[in-house]
C-alpha cells in the first residue's frame, strides 16, 4: 500500500519502520518521503509523510548515520548532480524537521553510487562509493571506482583511493 509506483529511489531501516524516499518511475519524479510502519491495531503497513526533499531526486545514494539520514548525489530535477543532504531524525516531533542541504560532495557527480554508515573509530562515518558519471566531454558513462568519507562531526570529506582488485581496472 505505498502511494505510488517508484524504483530509484533509497530506503533506509530505521528503529521505527522503513522510510522510502525520491526515485521515479516512468512519467514522474518524487520529492516524496514517507515511513511505512506496522500498525498492530490495524494488523497492516501504513505510511506517515515525512518532509519532503527540497527537489525532485532519483538515482541518489543514502545511509542512516546514528539518527541521520544522509543523501548524496543522484539525478536531481533531471540533472546529474553531487547534491548531499541529510535529515535529522532526532527532531522528529519538531517544527525545524526538515532536509537540510549541504555542501556538495568532491569530484565528479555520482549515478546509482552505494553509500552506508559505519563506524570509524570513535563515531560513525558517511561513506560513498561506486556509481557512474557522465561528463560532457565523453559519450560513455565514467565508471567510478573510488570512494570518499564523510565525517559528520568535522564535516569533512576524504577521498578514499580506487578499487582495483589485483591491481587491475
Amino acid at each position: 500500500k505505498i502511494p505510488y509506483k517508484a524504483a530509484y529511489g533509497v530506503s533506509i531501516t530505521v528503529p521505527e519502520g522503513v522510510v522510502c524516499i525520491g526515485g521515479n518511475n516512468t512519467t514522474e519524479t518524487f520529492s516524496s518521503v514517507f515511513l511505512m510502519k506496522w500498525d498492530p491495531d490495524l494488523n497492516e503497513i501504513v505510511t506517515e509523510n515525512l518532509p519532503p526533499l527540497p527537489f525532485k531526486i532519483s538515482q541518489m545514494a543514502g545511509a542512516l548515520v546514528d539518527q541521520e539520514i544522509y543523501l548524496a548525489g543522484g539525478m536531481v530535477d533531471g540533472r546529474l548532480e553531487n547534491t548531499f543532504m541529510r535529515l535529522d531524525l532526532s527532531s522528529w516531533e519538531e517544527d525545524d524537521f526538515k532536509w537540510e542541504i549541504l555542501d556538495d560532495f568532491p569530484g565528479p557527480p555520482r549515478l546509482q553510487s552505494i553509500a552506508v554508515g559505519q563506524n570509524s573509530a570513535e563515531e560513525k562515518h558517511f561513506y560513498l562509493f561506486s556509481g557512474s558519471s557522465y561528463p560532457d566531454d565523453e559519450k560513455d558513462p565514467l565508471i567510478m571506482t573510488d570512494g570518499l568519507e564523510y565525517n559528520p562531526k568535522t564535516e569533512t570529506w576524504t577521498i578514499i583511493p580506487d578499487i582495483k582488485p589485483d591491481g587491475g581496472d
